[in-house]
């Protein structure tokens, strides 16, 4: 609440200057514009102004079109513009008022009820946010309340209400559970919310005066932050997601809004950004995503990602005329292991047969579990020469492995493999690359198995 205090000092000077005046707008005779389309809406407002103003001046319209052409022409106390018009909608016609110069306080009058509307109404000019479910008199008049404040015609039994109003606004920010930051034009900082600091583990007075480039990981892209600023120094509201920094060097994933807060004639006094904390969120995306593309026992791709990335591959090799081989391997007498030691030591050869693949494999190779003890490589960039010689390394490689299997940890048991190799034809794709490698592989296991066959 104190942290507050110095950017309301203005709003004081102002509280004081209202107790001088005596105007109040809901005893006198008003004029008042109502732009809504739907007929019952307008009679409803109707009754309500005639309870609240009874000697108000009430004129109708049902479409933006018609709105800022009577605003043009003469000036009305207030206008209460429903969300939705056939021609555009609230938000179109305070953006319109405002290039087109014209003063008349306006209330965006909806029946949606949408708290992230009622943010970009405020934002975008509007007095006040009424929701049609809410159109009570106590709600109306404080309204009209809110107009005669913009219009500098406050009422002195007003200023309690108003002021009590900002001490209930300061104390909902100050508690709010999301980060909340206040800066300056420039950019300096001028308030932030005890969510903030749980947030980010920097104390007010540590960050008051500063810039926001103090939560900068350096890890978001220089051209994320010019766009945002590009946004908002247009007027605009930038939402999105980057990744800053915590005082204690930790990341965090933050889903960022930031406005531009415009005094009562569209000058820039500074910014409000919130910062909701989506760590969890990307964590458990990734983690989503993990589950949706590896194998779960090995953490090798799985068939359907492996297809997948394959045909971009084998496009691309198509595009730019690459060579690109495919190895099929296959554990020889997989069954045995499972018949004589069961299928938790099978799980520990297949796992200790996908990491000794990886091993042996480069980074820009794909390798997947192509189903039950079959393992698939892809190899971009790679001609039959040379992947012939690297399917002959894997082989080695996983004879080589040894795998205490028995009671007895002396005794290793090693399992080998067959292996089939294939290159991309001049015709065929995916289909037709993976039966012939699935030939070679057939011929390896006739042969004799542990030993790699090259297609014909």
């Amino acid at each position: 609440m104190q942290g507050l205090i110095p950017l309301a000092s203005k709003h004081a000077v102002a509280l004081r200057d209202l107790e001088e005046k005596s105007l109040n707008m809901s005893e006198e005779g008003l004029t008042v514009l109502v732009v809504d389309d739907d007929e019952y809406d307008r009679i409803a407002m109707h009754r309500a102004l005639a309870r609240t103003s009874p000697d108000a001046e009430v004129h109708d319209v049902g479409s933006l079109k018609s709105a800022l052409s009577l605003l043009t022409k003469r000036s009305f106390d207030c206008a209460f513009v429903d969300y939705k018009l056939p021609d555009g909608d609230g938000l179109s016609l305070l953006r319109s008022a405002l290039g087109l110069g014209i003063t008349t306080p306006i209330v965006l009058f909806t029946g949606l009820g949408d708290e992230a509307l009622a943010v970009d109404a405020l934002h975008g000019g509007a007095v006040d946010y009424l929701p049609k479910s809410e159109l009570t008199t106590e709600r109306l008049r404080q309204s009209l309340d809110r107009i005669a404040v913009s219009r500098t015609r406050p009422h002195k039994a007003r200023v309690a209400r108003l002021d009590s109003s900002l001490g209930h606004l300061f104390r909902a920010i100050d508690n709010a559970a999301e980060s909340m930051m206040i800066t300056d034009s420039e950019g300096r900082i001028e308030y932030v919310n005890p969510a903030f600091t749980v947030l980010t583990g920097y104390a007010k007075e540590e960050v008051l005066g500063q810039t926001p480039r103090l939560l900068q990981s350096g890890s978001t892209p220089a051209a994320l932050y010019a766009r945002l600023w590009q946004t908002v120094m247009a007027g605009g509201v930038w939402r999105g997601e980057l990744t800053n920094r915590r005082k204690d060097g930790t990341s965090l994933e933050s889903a960022l809004t930031v406005s531009p807060i415009f005094d009562e004639h569209r000058r820039l006094e500074g910014f409000v950004a919130t910062h909701r904390d989506i760590t969890r969120e990307k964590i458990l995306a990734a983690w989503m995503e993990r589950l949706a593309n590896t194998d779960g026992l090995t953490g090798l791709l799985n068939r359907r990602h492996l297809a997948a990335r394959m045909e971009q591959e084998l496009a691309r090799a198509r595009r730019y005329s690459r060579p690109l081989c495919l190895m099929l391997v296959d554990l020889d007498h997989f069954k045995r292991i499972n018949d004589r030691f069961g299928h938790l030591a099978g799980d520990e050869v297949l796992a200790g047969s996908a990491q000794a693949i990886q091993e042996v494999s480069r980074a820009s190779d794909l390798v997947g579990r192509y189903g039950g003890e079959e393992f698939a490589v892809v190899l971009p960039e790679t001609a039959i020469e040379k992947a012939e010689p690297m399917a002959e390394r894997l082989r080695r490689r996983l004879a080589a492995k040894c795998y205490n299997l028995y009671s007895d940890a002396a005794v290793a048991v090693s399992v080998t493999c067959s292996v089939g190799v294939a290159q991309l034809g001049a015709e065929g794709g995916a289909e037709s690359l993976i039966a012939a490698a699935d030939a070679a592989l057939y011929s390896a296991k006739t042969a004799g198995r542990d030993r790699v066959e090259v297609a014909g």
